[in-house]
């Protein structure tokens, strides 16, 4: 049964010169430049989703008055909480800030994220759109940051770099951390070539007549998440030009889960909308991360009855771990982080089972959010 660990090595090299060119496409992402003299600049709507944020709301709201770009609304668009989020909202004395209830316009039954974002869009004064989390923290320079990219020519969509904080030094933490780190090279080395498209929820914005262009989410509201993701690929599609902000400038940095249960509904959410996705390289590049894993799992239940699978199983996980290794090593980089090297080791081991699970729970399992089924 060689002919398993050669396979195995095989989908292992793969994910090798999958990686590295996402990693290199990561390290081609020109610089920024620099926005144009305020009397130019354009008036700005970020859409802040929100349910059940009465904790989170303020520090957010905080964040956006410390922007040092002259110009912008928050529209803070509460969908159905059952605690006193848009109370919170309510008590900023900003005029720039205001909440809108969605109990007033939309069923709860038939409202999730699309929908209220769709339904800010159609409120904003602004021609740009700028869209983040409830539970997210800004950077003063968020918005000019994200601007400098929107405002280019021909551009319709960007993408801001994410980072994940954690006051805790669980293993689940450091897991995400990294985890992240990967992720955004992927991200936006995946942009960068168009190999990959992808998108961070908290972090992204696009001009409002791109999106009424591609429809907003029509064609895949059954995704009840998916809002970033969806959107970004039917720009793709319809041909616009979608660029990442490589600038720390426009670092986001958003709360890790708490306790695996949230992490695992988080992350089946995600894989969840992989077969859904249009883009072809896309859905290709995510199949080669599962395909890897079970190639793994199996060397390792066949190393316990032939144990000549061992050189196998050895060269296609120290494949797999000089892959992560760069890509994570990019993503380190530029988010400043730094590791135990338990916690990178310990990490390396457990990816290929997380990967495995998250595959099959996105077959299985029905994800929640925030006590709804999705």
């Amino acid at each position: 049964m060689a002919w398993i660990g050669v396979i195995a090595i095989i989908v292992a090299l793969m994910y090798l010169f999958v990686q590295l060119g996402l990693a290199y496409s990561w390290s081609q992402i020109g610089e920024q430049g620099s926005i144009p003299s305020s009397a130019d600049l354009p008036l700005v709507t970020v859409l802040v989703p929100m349910r059940d944020e009465a904790d989170h709301i303020a520090e957010l709201l905080e964040c956006l008055q410390k922007q040092d770009y002259p110009r912008f609304e928050v529209l803070c668009l509460d969908n159905h909480s059952s605690d006193h989020s848009v109370q919170v909202v309510d008590q900023f004395s900003d005029v720039r800030i205001r909440s809108i209830s969605l109990d007033d316009h939309l069923r709860e039954a038939e409202t999730f994220k699309k929908e209220a974002i769709e339904f800010g869009v159609a409120q904003a004064n602004a021609d740009f759109i700028l869209c983040t989390d409830a539970d997210a923290i800004l950077p003063p320079t968020w918005i000019s940051t994200m601007m400098i990219g929107l405002l280019r020519e021909g551009v319709a969509y960007v993408v801001g770099p994410v980072v994940i904080e954690a006051d805790s030094s669980s293993f689940l933490a450091d897991f995400q951390r990294l985890d992240y780190c990967g992720l955004l090279t992927l991200t936006g080395g995946g942009l960068q070539s168009r190999l990959l498209v992808s998108s961070f929820g908290p972090n992204h914005g696009y001009r409002k007549g791109s999106f009424m262009d591609v429809s907003g989410y029509d064609g895949n509201r059954t995704q009840r998440s998916g809002d970033d993701i969806f959107l970004v690929q039917k720009m793709v599609d319809a041909g616009y030009d979608v660029r990442f902000v490589k600038d720390r400038g426009a670092l986001v940095r958003c709360e890790a889960c708490t306790n695996w249960s949230s992490f695992w509904q988080q992350r089946i959410r995600w894989i969840g909308k992989a077969p859904s996705l249009s883009h072809l390289p896309s859905r290709l590049i995510t199949l080669v991360p599962l395909l890897l894993s079970v190639a793994l799992l199996v060397l390792v239940v066949l190393v316990f009855w032939h144990p000549r699978h061992w050189p196998f199983l050895l060269t296609a996980f120290l494949i797999k771990v000089v892959a992560d290794s760069i890509v994570l090593l990019y993503g380190l980089r530029f988010t400043n982080q730094k590791f135990s090297l338990s916690a990178w080791i310990l990490s390396h081991l457990f990816h290929p089972i997380y990967v495995w699970l998250v595959g099959l729970g996105a077959i299985f399992v029905r994800p929640r959010w925030k006590g709804r089924s999705i």
